[in-house]
């Protein structure tokens, strides 16, 4: 009889249906023993020793396992946690608790919950990496240093209860405490974009930009209104035709399927990973925290077997399939996030499960699939008059000609900036009828559309997401559980902003006349983004006053550098962790000098 032990209880039933006779499967139910909950639990004098005690809602669960050890021996366990640095520590942690040699204890890692993948795995056990072991250690060191010893310090300086930092977490909310500073200190000028309308020989419409600086003035936009106005003459300067491809995005990291759950299915991060998490279990997914973007080449090519069944061979890529670029910092220790079962179009067991796999499925697969192709046409218009100052504008059509990836798969629309593009006039009109160079055209109309500069937009969860992993601050499987806490914290709340109400004008030249109208445009506005509270901001003063450090983004950053040493065995845990220690303790007692006593308890 062989044991084979599992993070997840919802992942037994599936992996024992896959697993010959003679195996059983049990769950740890994630980590078994962590730091002790009222203590330090780092041993500072003894090279920053860790010490442990067993979660007190894992004391069944361990009896439970103990017993089955007992039961098929130490030399029939495989260990087949979660295949990245938290798994690798919970194996270590059982072995520990269990009694099994470190050395010696048989450990396995699949990508999915498939048979093949897990009969490979079973067949070929290896020993546990303790370097992953310690960059795991060196990252709970440091956010329980973190914890403990800024914490206690918020309390002492809000006389409240209820405060907290960490590592990420800090960031995360400074980025949105900042964000919002920046937009309430933004005054921008104003500029009035010029665009134009033509009529062509066949009586069609053609919307155009004018290419030269726009004004900055109204009295700057009158006097242009007025050249354009004046000069009439105008014709086809030149006309330059050229096909233009766009390639498909590369198939799920765990931050770019979070940023796609949030933009297209309006789900929270923390909902996304739920969701993934229940379709890895049911093996109609890969494993979902991974930073890399690229397919094994065995999946690339499966992947274009179906295309071609789907769609034909003019969709496929062809070749060996198509790699991307592995982001800054990215580990690429797995696969990307794909279908175990490239014929299952579909999968899950509720509504949000479903359309979560369809996009899953579909940016897998588009990522193996041909370029969209265009033919893109660009327009010169140019006035015979008066000349000199040349009056150009220019109009661009792109038509698409093959669908290529976006057959499978489609972009999410971006936030559009709705006044900037009121301001700056339509374009991309495509003609029924050709022009060609020197054809006469006429000016039928011309605006110059006042609007002011916007500041940036506040984030929502994705662009957080987003944010955070440009940074290359913390992980992308942490995310979730950093939103949620600065949440459930209340340094930060989902909500709408009004902005501030501005008139803008608009000149419009027709018919001969000049005239005006008048819209509001709004400044700073948003709907549902993330808001700094009062909390968030007085504990990003606090922090940036105090432990700058620790929520200084290239800090920060660097920890997860030295992080990825630590778990590719070029640093050490007793390098990192003391190190970090040191300047966090001289940070503290410079914070100390100015915060008010402690309250003493009556």
């Amino acid at each position: 009889m062989n044991l084979l032990i599992v993070e997840s209880p919802n992942k037994i039933k599936k992996i024992t249906a896959l697993l010959p006779q003679g195996w059983h499967v049990e769950a740890s139910v994630g980590h078994i023993r962590d730091l002790p909950l009222r203590d330090l639990g780092i041993d500072r004098s003894n090279n920053y020793r860790m010490h442990y005690a067993i979660n007190t809602d894992k004391e069944k669960t361990v009896a439970n396992l103990k017993a089955k050890v007992r039961q098929v021996g130490a030399e029939n366990v495989y260990l087949a946690t979660d295949p990245d640095r938290e798994g690798e520590a919970i194996s270590y942690h059982l072995c520990q608790v269990l009694g099994l040699d470190v050395k010696t204890a048989k450990r396995v890692t699949f990508q999915e919950i498939t048979g093949p993948a897990i009969l490979a795995a079973v067949a070929q056990p290896r020993k546990l990496d303790t370097h992953l072991v310690a960059a795991q250690e060196c990252r709970r060191a440091v956010d329980r240093l973190v914890g403990w010893e800024i914490s206690p310090l918020l309390t002492r300086h809000f006389q409240s209860k209820g405060y907290s930092a960490g590592r990420v977490q800090s960031v995360a909310t400074r980025l949105v405490v900042e964000r919002e500073r920046t937009i309430q200190a933004f005054s921008g000028k104003q500029t009035y974009p010029v665009s134009a309308v033509f009529r062509t020989r066949t009586a069609e419409m053609l919307p155009a930009r004018w290419v030269g600086e726009a004004p900055q003035t109204e009295e700057e936009a009158r006097q242009l209104l007025q050249r354009i106005s004046q000069a009439r003459d105008f014709a086809v300067l030149s006309i330059e035709q050229q096909p233009v491809a766009t390639s498909p995005p590369a198939p799920y990291s765990t931050s770019s399927l979070q940023q796609d759950g949030v933009k297209k299915l309006k789900l929270t991060v923390q909902q996304v990973s739920d969701l993934a998490q229940k379709l890895f279990e049911a093996g109609h997914i890969t494993y979902i925290r991974t930073d890399s973007v690229n397919l094994s080449e065995e999946a690339r090519q499966e992947a274009a077997t179906q295309i071609r069944q789907q769609f034909g061979v003019d969709y496929a890529v062809g070749g060996s399939g198509r790699t991307f670029r592995e982001k800054a910092g990215s580990q690429g220790a797995h696969e990307a996030i794909r279908p175990t079962h490239w014929e299952q179009a579909t999968a899950g067991d509720t509504v949000d499960q479903q359309q979560l796999y369809q996009l899953i499925y579909a940016r897998a697969l588009a990522s193996q699939m041909s370029d969209a192709k265009y033919d893109q046409t660009t327009i010169l218009v140019a006035a015979a008059r008066p000349g000199p100052e040349g009056l150009t504008f220019q109009s661009k059509v792109r038509v698409l000609r093959f669908e290529g990836y976006r057959k499978a798969y489609q972009e999410a629309v971006e936030e559009v900036d709705e006044d900037a593009a009121l301001a700056e006039g339509a374009e991309g009109a495509a003609l029924q009828h050709p022009v060609g160079e020197g054809e006469v055209m006429e000016l039928r109309r011309a605006r110059a559309a006042g609007r002011s500069q916007k500041p940036p937009r506040r984030f929502d969860e994705a662009t957080l997401v987003a944010e955070l992993e440009r940074l290359q601050i913390g992980r992308p499987s942490t995310y979730a559980s950093t939103l949620r806490t600065i949440h459930a914290r209340e340094y930060v709340a989902n909500g709408s902003v009004t902005g501030t109400k501005v008139k803008a004008k608009t000149l419009i030249w027709e018919d001969g006349k000049l005239r005006e109208e008048t819209r509001t445009e709004t400044i700073g506005g948003d709907k549902n983004k993330l808001v700094p509270t009062e909390r968030g901001n007085g504990v990003t003063d606090f922090l940036l006053r105090y432990f700058v450090d620790i929520v200084n983004l290239d800090f920060t950053a660097k920890c997860e550098a030295d992080f990825d040493e630590v778990a590719e065995g070029r640093r050490r845990f007793t390098e990192v962790v003391p190190a970090f220690d040191n300047r966090l303790t001289e940070l503290r007692t410079a914070a100390e000098v100015d915060l008010p006593a402690p309250k003493k308890a009556h």
